[in-house]
């Protein structure tokens, strides 16, 4: 599922983005210092949030991309359209992966089983020190230099598509005057479902760090979200 719903909140914050920039345009405010403040901001509570709560938070993530955001901040409909497009056709290409590049170099089996196992028991019965030296000193990635260069580096792309088409659905306004679209929207969400539900039920053919269960998350949170406006 969170494949499927970590797109949305994706869609949303591009989508906020643009309409709290129109607010601040219309009160003459810098608005590219503004949102760095701010996104700057998310970073250090999420850093913080990761190093002494839990490592899953995405507030770091979010501020990190906000701040990636400005460059397309002021930039045209169509300009954030086109990024996309290449950003979404990057996630594809790398669904299909490099046979060197996969998962085997990731972890092992025997290596997660060991550390869910040690996880389990630590966070059970383990002090809040022990729990703190176990995040920061255990990790059961199999990954060297190179390896996590290129997981840092491909990080964003899997995300960074559906941020801008948020934006570009506010600089278009598609959640305007909904009632008049919504036999549009009710025929994009079945075309979706079925395409969305192939890419994510379909096993990787071939070894990634990204494969299709990706394309379809994002797919079907877009359909979501569409169901969501029905409600």
């Amino acid at each position: 599922m969170e494949t499927s719903f970590m797109p949305i909140f994706a869609f949303l914050f591009g989508y906020a983005l643009i309409l709290m920039m129109t607010k601040l345009q219309q009160r003459q405010l810098p608005v590219k210092r503004y949102f760095f403040r701010r996104f700057l901001a998310l970073v250090v509570f999420g850093l913080l949030h990761t190093f002494f709560l839990w490592e899953g938070d995405i507030l770091f993530t979010y501020g990190l991309m906000g701040i990636v955001l400005l460059l397309f901040l002021k930039r045209k409909a169509k300009t954030i359209f086109i990024w996309m497009v290449i950003t979404f056709a990057i996630l594809f290409l790398l669904s299909f992966g490099v046979e060197d590049l996969g998962n085997d170099i990731l972890y092992s089996e025997d290596t997660i089983q060991e550390y869910l196992k040690e996880t389990f028991t630590i966070y059970q019965n383990g002090s809040y020190t022990e729990i703190m030296n176990h995040r920061f000193h255990e990790d059961p990635m199999e990954l060297g230099d190179i390896e996590i260069f290129v997981v840092l580096l491909l990080a964003p792309v899997t995300i960074l598509p559906l941020f801008l088409l948020g934006m570009y659905a506010a600089h278009k306004g598609w959640l305007v005057d909904f009632q008049n679209k919504r036999k549009n929207y009710a025929m994009t969400a079945i075309i979706l479902i079925p395409i969305g539900i192939l890419a994510k039920l379909s096993p990787p053919a071939f070894t990634s760090f990204v494969d299709f269960s990706l394309i379809g998350g994002s797919i079907l949170a877009i359909v979501y979200f569409l169901v969501c406006l029905f409600i």
